[in-house]
């Protein structure tokens, strides 16, 4: 493709295209987004710089929120839930505002999915585990089969 397309209908958009690669999009829909063919944003991609990076940053972004929230969610955290009461008072319209402060305790799941990513020792410790489960059932077949052998 030669570069007065890239100029046109690539350049433009790279904004859009780091927001959409942050967002998650694959290049597939990245190249209908912007109005291209998924073969010219990839041969595109090799050639200017300033696309890669752009993708790759965009990735790296919601890699980054993703993290963040696993997080949040993995320490447990506060939040604020308002309400709006509308009240007839001697005929007139009166409104109220409720400002609840709420807790969200610690997800189970997320505290292991976040240790299992980013934490060796967990990892070590759970490959320890499964490798022990794993010679549980060696000897439980053997048994097993011992067992067979007799009878």
């Amino acid at each position: 493709m030669n570069e007065a397309v890239y100029d046109t209908k690539i350049r433009p958009e790279l904004e859009r295209i780091e927001e959409y690669a942050k967002l998650g999009y694959n290049n597939r829909r990245i190249a209908t987004a912007i109005g291209v063919s998924y073969t010219t944003l990839l041969s595109e991609s090799k050639k200017h710089d300033e696309l890669k990076s752009a993708l790759i940053r965009g990735r790296q972004n919601g890699c980054t929120a993703v993290r963040k929230s696993l997080l949040k969610l993995a320490l447990g955290y506060t939040y604020e839930e308002s309400k709006t009461y509308v009240k007839m008072q001697n005929g007139e319209k009166i409104t109220y505002k409720e400002v609840i402060n709420k807790t969200q305790a610690p997800n189970i799941g997320a505290i292991q999915t976040y240790l299992r990513l980013y934490d060796d020792d967990y990892r070590d410790v759970d490959l320890e585990s499964s490798g022990i489960r794993k010679a549980e059932l060696k000897l439980k077949e053997s048994r097993y089969e011992d067992e067979k052998q007799v009878w």
